[in-house]
């Protein structure tokens, strides 16, 4: 690898070593009772434990399947209507009571609507993830063409262009950097909300259900390790969204 390749690592893994040091001197100090706050050896130790029982990862399976699934589904609903408000003003002045009404309601309140409407399966916790993350890849969608520099698009009308060879070929182009973080706050929106379903909605499996369960028999340094390892996923899954970004609109950077 090169020299800056190296450097990069280094500044990465810097703030985890940080805090993993003072995580060891807190434990080590006593002044926090242990049953709260457990060691860092104690944490690793269950989070192995955890790897290595098939439980756990079934368990982590079907966290992961409710979370892509309704962000899967918020995306392919909200980038083109977003898209679509975001290029045609007059509609967008139409629905936006409706659209800044409903993402004030918390995806929290509706619980119990969601429950009545879809069970208390799978059906109910993807919807209330795809509920959540809607909103947040749809108003990105629209700023994204909002803020499309306005230049390409006069000069395109100029030359005659049609509105299709407009809006397909400089519009979409431009507005595809916000889109993409929309879908980054979506995605790290889909894993939360996905862990409080689970915790909040009957289920019997998932990372949400297995913290649930160990805050009951007070097995705290597992919850830690489940704790991590939900930080982990949620990373590593931003960090594949980027690269995606990197690849597919890499001329948007400098």
């Amino acid at each position: 690898m090169k020299a800056s390749t190296w450097i990069l690592i280094g500044r990465g893994a810097l703030a985890p070593t940080v805090l993993c040091i003072l995580w060891f001197l807190i434990s080590l100090s006593g002044l926090v009772d242990p049953l709260f706050v457990p060691g860092p050896y104690s944490v690793l130790k269950a989070g192995f434990r955890l790897l290595g029982e098939g439980t756990f990862w079934g368990g982590m399976l079907s966290t992961l399947w409710r979370m892509l699934a309704g962000f899967l589904l918020a995306a392919v609903a909200a980038i083109p209507l977003g898209v679509m408000l975001g290029y045609m003003r007059h509609a967008y002045s139409f629905s936006e009571f409706l659209i800044d009404f409903a993402r004030s309601v918390p995806a929290t309140a509706l619980y119990p609507l969601f429950m009545l409407a879809f069970g208390i399966g799978n059906k109910s916790k993807i919807a209330i993830v795809a509920f959540a993350c809607f909103f947040v890849i749809l108003i990105n969608s629209i700023y994204g063409v909002w803020n499309a520099p306005k230049t390409r698009v006069t000069m395109a009308r100029t030359l005659r262009a049609t509105w299709l060879q407009t809006f397909s070929k400089i519009v979409l182009f431009d507005a595809l950097p916000q889109i993409f973080a929309g879908l980054r706050n979506g995605l790290s929106i889909a894993l939360i909300m996905a862990v409080v379903a689970e915790m909040f909605i009957g289920t019997n499996t998932g990372l949400g259900f297995l913290i649930v369960n160990c805050k009951l028999a007070y097995d705290i340094p597992t919850m830690y390790a489940v704790i991590i390892i939900l930080g982990a996923i949620g990373y590593l899954s931003s960090r594949g969204l980027l690269l995606i970004e990197k690849k597919t609109i890499h001329w948007s950077r400098t």
